[in-house]
C-alpha cells in the first residue's frame, strides 16, 4: 500500500507540538515533513522542483507514517476506537 504513494500535491508545514510520552514518532514525521514545507511556500512562483533529497525526505516521512506503531491499513468492516490527545 505504501508502495503506491507518490510525491505529495499539498505540504503544509506544521509545528512540533508539546512533548508527550507518545508523541516521539509524531515529532520525527513533523521533522522530516519540515525539509519538505519549503517547496510550497506561497511566494514561490515558480514550478516545484521535485530534487533526489526531497524523494529522500519523502520516503522516509512515507515510511514512518505506514509503520507501527503510527499507521495501520484500516479494516472498515471491523469496529475501531480512535484515541485522540490535545496538548496546548
Amino acid at each position: 500500500m505504501a508502495s503506491a504513494l507518490g510525491p505529495p500535491l499539498l505540504l503544509e508545514k506544521a509545528s512540533q507540538p508539546n512533548a508527550s510520552p507518545g508523541s516521539q514518532a509524531l515529532h520525527r514525521c513533523i521533522a522530516v515533513a519540515a525539509r519538505l514545507a519549503d517547496l510550497t511556500k506561497k511566494k514561490q512562483l515558480q514550478k516545484i522542483q521535485w530534487k533526489p533529497e526531497c524523494q529522500r525526505a519523502f520516503e522516509q516521512l512515507k515510511g514512518a507514517l505506514t509503520s507501527t506503531p503510527v499507521l495501520i491499513a484500516l479494516e472498515s468492516n471491523k469496529e475501531f476506537t480512535i484515541f485522540t490527545e490535545l496538548s496546548i
